[in-house]
């Protein structure tokens, strides 16, 4: 049998917590578990003589907000006590206030939100000297063991309001005191204190108005607490929903006055608002700023031009501070589970984010895929330029559209990393458009689409379809695409779908597959006449989109020269142009045997007829690769220069044009320096189009036309240098 056990100490306890609305009868049974049916085995197995001391929680006196189920389970516990205790038995349940540095109050920082609301914290040597006083005195039944600042103490308990001394802060004039109720500022100032307590910090302190008081610290409880705390100083009853659903002091505070105005006695009911229904406009859309990283250390569309002019190849041997490609690169191309190409393009220190400027934990940071950090500062450049700062951004209805096909972040880490709490978010696609409008306040769609190369230009035609039908002020369109594993080279070399040269010699005959390339582009979208308005410089306008799919083609990952023309006249069509109106063509060009000849086709039979000018072809993937997801955004930057500059820069490893294109009857110019657009003095607008084409068959095709700055106003008023969210 158990040896005899003088006296029992029992500390067990386990939280399950959750508002009254979300307790239940699991979760009663969970509390129940350790504190009563512990306390019963544990007398029933040792009957100790001495002494049996049940740790119970002053949240069985006071209350505890969001512990419904942990108060009864000690409530039962302390009524235990008393019972065994008034039949004899030496039993003690101490009611225990918040221990500092041990227990489950210190680990969920539960008495800071004590210490707030006037209860003191426990250290060790005050616990262990209470414990040995009450032991020494023999003391039955159930004590509460709490420091309590009674100055500060807020709790509204018959219990404890006697030994309350009055406050002799000033309180916010209550609306029975003042006839105009409390002014903004004395609302932000309560919202503040109160928030500051809720969250276990000094009064009135530590806290930035416009950012949401969750991620500065407030949990679900302290919220519960937050709406306690501000119903009895305003004489309202709102709930912790409340509270979430105005994140920040600011939004708070206003809602609140919101709330106050309507139910302020002798004020009239405000009028519905009447629901405006937005209207539809076929107007062109504004291209108002763009933004881009691509492989050469090309930092800016600026030195996007000068990399293009210079006919640069950014092409390098895969760097091993990505990967070791050693690993599995082998030269034959039927070799299994190989790759036959070591090349890229590359963009540089994509392991860089300035995590403090967005002020997201570096913790946080670390488990992002480098796809959102890089797209979240080039979104974050393209808004800059366009004239936005952070006050401008917050709860504007601007919308995110994102393109991405890449998930190696998500295939490298995912086994060892599942245990991460940032993790789940980090290495999703929807968030990379979801966190650009979280971090910006941004109200308008947020979607990140997946059509392999099409993506991005997909999303293009999505924005543009959400402004032209009122639904977004302004739009971010972004493309992000980083290389950071082996996989999608031994896939794609399965696929026999890259170059062994390692380069996209697009339109040449040694054109042998693409080269895969990284880059991040993003471009601000506005209707014509807002940008106008709103003095935005114009840099160029979409006339036209179109989207449609190959169908039932000669393969799942076949092109289709059918579906690539119908695709570019219904992009004619929605612009009111004619084929024979474009100038350039910013093309899907990856550098394919069969590929280029298909697209070229397409465009003959669409561009081809009645020509009074040649149409100038063109593919930036002869630079620096085939961005996949990121291609489609990046193409219509480039488009956007060429038009801007009147000049289409010359294509890289064209030298013999492709026998299987036929350029007979097509007057169109491929050129290999950069080639003059236009007739010379000419200063009509110009046209381009821009194709992007996915493996799967999705097809996109947009239409710009050049503009005038000097027509499109004055410098945009609002521009700002560039900085941080404080």
């Amino acid at each position: 049998g158990w040896p005899t056990v003088g006296g029992v100490v029992h500390a067990a306890g386990v939280l399950s917590d959750g508002t009254l609305p979300n307790q239940s009868v699991e979760k009663l049974t969970v509390a129940y578990g350790a504190k009563v049916h512990g306390a019963r085995n544990l007398r029933e197995v040792f009957t100790p003589p001495d002494f049996l001391v049940l740790f119970s929680s002053a949240a069985a006196v006071f209350g505890s907000s969001g512990q419904g189920s942990y108060a009864a389970a000690n409530a039962t516990l302390d009524a235990l006590a008393r019972k065994w205790s008034a039949a004899g038995e030496p039993v003690l349940s101490v009611q225990w206030g918040a221990w500092s540095e041990g227990g489950m109050a210190a680990r969920q920082e539960a008495y800071k939100r004590a210490e707030a609301g006037g209860f003191g914290s426990i250290s060790d040597a005050l616990g262990t000297a209470a414990l040995e006083q009450l032991l020494a005195a023999g003391k039955r039944g159930a004590v509460c063991v709490s420091p309590i600042d009674w100055n500060r103490l807020r709790l509204e308990l018959p219990l404890v309001s006697r030994f309350r001394t009055r406050r002799v802060e000033t309180q916010v004039p209550k609306r029975s005191d003042a006839k105009s109720g409390p002014t903004m500022a004395e609302l932000v100032a309560l919202v503040r204190r109160a928030a500051a307590e809720s969250m276990g910090l000094s009064a009135g302190g530590q806290i930035i108005d416009d950012e949401p008081l969750m991620a500065q610290g407030l949990d679900s409880l302290g919220a519960v607490g937050l709406a306690q705390s501000l119903s009895r100083e305003l004489s309202l009853t709102v709930g912790a929903v409340f509270v979430l659903n105005h994140p920040t002091l600011k939004e708070l505070a206003a809602a609140l006055a919101a709330r106050l105005e309507s139910t302020t006695p002798n004020t009239p009911a405000p009028r519905p608002r009447a629901q405006r229904q937005p209207r539809r406009s076929e107007e062109p859309i504004a291209i108002v700023s763009r933004a881009c990283r691509l492989p050469g250390d090309v930092l800016s569309p600026d030195e996007m031009w000068e990399m293009l002019l210079a006919g640069r190849d950014c092409v390098t041997e895969i760097p091993s501070s990505r990967f070791d490609i050693d690993a599995v690169y082998d030269p034959n191309p039927n070799a299994v589970g190989r790759s036959y190409t070591r090349r890229g393009a590359f963009m540089s220190e994509v392991e860089s984010f300035d995590h403090d400027f967005f002020g997201i934990p570096v913790a946080e940071a670390r488990a992002m895929d480098p796809q959102q950090r890089l797209l979240l500062e080039v979104a974050y450049e393209a808004f800059h330029a366009a004239g936005y700062d952070k006050e401008r951004l917050r709860s504007s209805r601007i919308g995110v559209f994102v393109g991405q096909m890449n998930h190696d972040w998500a295939h490298m880490n995912g086994e060892d990393q599942l245990s991460d709490p940032f993790f789940g978010a980090g290495s999703s696609a929807s968030i990379t458009s979801n966190r650009i409008s979280y971090l910006l306040g941004l109200t308008g769609p947020s979607m990140t689409l997946d059509t392999a190369c099409s993506s991005s230009l997909v999303a293009v035609d999505l924005a543009v379809e959400k402004l032209r039908g009122g639904v977004c002020s302004a739009a971010l369109v972004g493309g992000v695409n980083v290389m950071l594993h082996s996989r999608s080279f031994v896939g794609c070399s399965a696929a026999k779908m890259l170059s062994i040269q390692g380069r996209c010699a697009t339109f040449d005959a040694a054109a042998d597959g693409y080269c895969r390339g990284e880059g991040v582009g993003a471009v601000v979208l506005k209707r014509l006449s807002d940008a106008l308005a709103d003095g935005d410089e114009v840099l160029a306008v979409i006339r036209g989109t179109a989207v449609n799919q190959d169908g039932r083609s000669a393969s799942l990952t076949a092109p289709n020269g059918l579906a690539q023309e119908a695709v570019i006249r219904q992009a004619l069509d929605v612009a009111g142009l004619e084929g024979r109106d474009v100038d350039y063509v910013e093309c899907h060009g990856t550098g394919t045997s069969l590929g280029d000849p298909i697209e070229v086709e397409a465009l003959k039979n669409v561009l081809g007829a009645q020509r009074d000018k040649p149409v100038v072809l063109g593919a930036v993937k002869s630079n620096i690769g085939h961005l996949e997801g990121a291609a489609g955004v990046v193409g219509l930057i480039k488009a956007v220069e060429v038009l801007r500059r009147r000049e289409a820069p010359g294509n890289v490893h064209f030298k013999t044009l492709n026998p299987k294109i036929d350029l007979a009857g097509f007057s169109a110019v491929i050129p290999t320096q950069p080639t003059a657009l236009g007739r010379n003095g000419e200063k009509r607008p110009l046209v381009a189009g821009v194709s992007s084409f996915g493996f799967g068959g999705t097809n996109a095709h947009v239409v710009l036309e050049s503009w005038d700055a000097a027509a499109s106003g004055r410098a945009n008023a609002f521009a700002k240098e560039v900085g941080g969210w404080e």
